[in-house]
């Protein structure tokens, strides 16, 4: 991939061009080319001449995006990030070009008060002091040397942690794939131990229950036992009944008595004699007698062999391994899924990128430590060296130059120690006045607002009217990090261009006009936003800052493809 930039700066036009390739199997290979007007500048020169331009120290103030400004002012409460942020801003104000030329006054105060010690008379006192003069002047310049060494390796390490964050960026979407395949690969090894746990219960129920197979069977032959005691219970009944019939009848026939009610029978006639006949004839019909007692005892065995529990257990079982397994495959298609998202990207990887990111954070987080120590060493060192100097100077000369000039020398890193010490304080009330104006124009209440306090290190705190902490939403916040920025790019020594990437994110309509209408037109001589549809339509920016918009574009998919992306301008009628 490539990209290629076009600008003007100081009347002469710049194409920077870069590119990577070799994504597969290691770090990319990078390239860059650079040519000002019709000279093609040497590759190692390109960062001190793009430096020239926009120092990457003060970058921060010239680009930024929506998700760094949404922290912005969380960092500036916070000790340590209010600490890097602090360096940053004093870049910005130029006050390290003001600590070069103190520290270059205290090189000055060193080497006039070693030539004063040189023009001494001999003495005990004399050499003490010459002696600690040299030993402080050894001394700080240790410290001035282990600086430029934890500045230069702060230097790399900072280019580092910034790669490696880029870098884990463009994968943090599959960092929650990765969580996702761990959880899915420990569901899908229970599913396995699932699987073999009921392939094992299904063998015990085939190896104790193996003749529950044929419940059909027997549930077949135990209806038609049923059936049968059933028919012969009604044919016992009706030869019961035909038997009870005939007898009174014969009873009947020859003068005998009921045998229910136990009262003479009349005399027969001819139809008693055909009715006894039919009887008989229905009686002779049934056949012989049915065991009833056999068919009971077969009906009872069948029912002790009949086991539809077993197989109603069983049938749930199959039922429960089949959807164990329909889990199985639905689990592994999704594993499948994510580790085609992964790819190259596998989750130890992921894992490794962030822990690496991590320990560049710390790395640089204890040099930062390590330098403003080694500073506070050096400020020491610094400061007995004056005390010697004044010392020096008090005593007999044989040459009173070099004592003068060392006690002046003294005298003005004191001055210039102290300027720099009230310039800082200046601005800072400056930016303070600057950011309560900026953000109470932005606000869209600014009457429940009081006023932006900046501590000396830059700890910011919101006021009510009535002179009290108070919070402010999100969005309010997001306000008050641009009312910040807006003011320090008011009083910063180096001017630039501002490149913002989704700067309204938080923002509802109202507070997004006062930003675009208010913040923008002050930041300086060009200002570049990059803007969702969410953020701000192009209706919108037209209605709203249509007037000093000098050019616009829009990135389009023409085949709804996410990886083929093309710029067009937008022409707007006159």
């Amino acid at each position: 991939m490539s990209v290629t930039l076009q600008f003007t700066a100081d009347e002469k036009r710049y194409d920077l061009h870069r590119s990577a390739s070799g994504f597969v199997g290691g770090a990319p290979k990078q390239d860059a080319d650079l040519r000002i007007d019709s000279e093609a500048i040497a590759g190692s020169r390109i960062p001190a001449e793009i430096g020239n331009l926009l120092h990457p120290q003060i970058a921060d103030f010239f680009l930024f995006d929506g998700e760094l400004l949404e922290r912005f002012f969380e960092r500036l409460r916070s000790t340590d990030q209010r600490r890097e942020i602090r360096n940053s801003i004093d870049r910005v104000l130029g006050v390290p070009a003001l600590q070069r030329a103190y520290d270059d006054i205290a090189e000055m105060t060193t080497a006039a008060s070693l030539a004063a010690a040189k023009s001494m008379k001999a003495g005990n006192e004399r050499t003490k002091v010459e002696g600690d003069l040299k030993r402080y002047g050894d001394q700080s310049a240790s410290v001035q040397k282990d600086l430029e060494a934890l500045h230069a390796k702060l230097g790399e390490v900072k280019l580092d942690h910034v790669a490696k964050s880029d870098e884990l960026r463009s994968v943090e979407a599959l960092k929650e794939d990765a969580k996702q395949l761990e959880h899915l690969e420990a569901r899908l090894a229970d599913l396995k131990k699932d699987d073999e746990a009921g392939k094992v219960a299904l063998q015990a129920f085939l190896t104790d229950g193996w003749f529950a197979v044929a419940v059909k069977g027997v549930s077949e032959a135990l209806a038609r036992a049923r059936t049968e005691l059933e028919v012969a219970e009604l044919q016992r009944d009706q030869r019961d009944r035909l038997l009870q019939r005939i007898r009174t009848l014969e009873a009947r026939i020859h003068g005998g008595n009921c045998e229910t009610c136990g009262q003479g029978l009349p005399a027969p006639d001819p139809a008693v004699y055909e009715e006894r006949e039919t009887a008989r004839a229905e009686l002779a019909a049934l056949g012989g007698t049915v065991d009833v007692r056999s068919i009971i005892d077969r009906e009872r065995q069948l029912q002790r062999v009949l086991d539809e529990r077993t197989v109603k257990l069983y049938r749930e079982r199959v039922n429960s391994l089949q959807r164990a397994r329909l889990a199985r495959t639905e689990t592994q298609r999704e594993i499948d899924d994510i580790n085609g998202r992964l790819a190259e990207h596998s989750a130890p990887a992921i894992r490794s990128l962030a822990a690496t990111v991590e320990q560049l954070r710390r790395v640089q987080e204890d040099l930062e430590n390590k330098i403003e120590k080694r500073s506070v060493d050096l400020q020491v060192f610094q400061a007995e060296l004056g005390r010697l100097a004044t010392r020096l100077s008090r005593l007999p000369s044989v040459d009173p130059k070099p004592a003068a000039l060392s006690a002046f020398y003294g005298y003005l890193g004191d001055a210039f120690e102290s300027s720099i010490q009230e310039y800082r304080n200046n601005v800072r009330e400056a930016v303070e006045l600057d950011v309560t104006a900026q953000f109470k124009r932005l606000i869209r209440d600014p009457l429940a607002y009081g006023d932006v306090k900046i501590g000396a290190d830059f700890d910011m705190h919101l006021l009510d009217p009535h002179g009290r902490e108070r919070q402010t939403s999100e969005g309010g916040r997001q306000l008050l990090a641009l009312a910040f920025i807006g003011a320090l790019k008011q009083v910063a020594v180096r001017g630039g261009p501002v490149i913002l990437d989704s700067p309204l994110g938080r923002l509802d309509k109202e507070h997004r006009v006062n930003v675009l209408r208010t913040w923008i037109p002050q930041l300086g001589s060009q200002a570049s936003l990059f803007v969702q549809s969410g953020e701000l339509t192009e209706q919108e920016a037209a209605k709203v800052v249509g007037d000093i918009v000098g050019a616009e574009y829009r990135l389009v998919r023409p085949d709804h493809d996410p990886e083929n992306v093309a710029i067009q301008r937008v022409e707007r009628a006159s």
